[in-house]
């Protein structure tokens, strides 16, 4: 009978060790892909600052051009997916982006999702876009 019990127990932390693995890995994906997308999003504000200054050359475009598409997908996958979970709210236009969301909480009436958003835009996004606020 003991042995039975003692199958049990380890098959129960071998589940246990299976589902803590999972999440772990679950928060690692989710924390690696808004950080992927804030990446896009540093690149894409420096090519576009290029293209303000009049410096952004014929291969930077070339080359930077698939960051601007990766970008764009990721954004728009993250709005559908990961923001739609954190602001318990689906996307108002079917090709919405997060920024798109983020602003129209923050010119929206006051409650949690606008104070979220100003949190990211203040401290993530505004100071690298070249006018200084980038959720309007």
């Amino acid at each position: 009978m003991d042995r039975v019990f003692y199958y049990i127990q380890q098959q129960a932390r071998v589940k246990y060790q299976q589902n803590s693995n999972t999440m772990i890995y679950t928060i690692l994906t989710i924390l690696g892909t808004l950080w992927a997308l804030w990446y896009f999003y540093l690149i894409v504000m420096g090519l576009y600052r290029a293209q303000l200054m009049g410096t952004l050359t014929q291969s930077a475009k070339i080359l930077g051009a698939p960051a601007l598409v990766v970008g764009w997908l990721l954004d728009w996958l993250i709005n559908m997916t990961l923001a739609t979970v954190f602001f318990c709210e689906l996307p108002r236009s079917p090709l919405e982006l997060v920024t798109q969301r983020l602003s129209r909480y923050i010119a929206g009436p006051t409650c949690i999702n606008k104070h979220y958003a100003q949190i990211i835009c203040l401290h993530l996004l505004d100071p690298f876009d070249h006018s200084g606020k980038h959720c309007k």
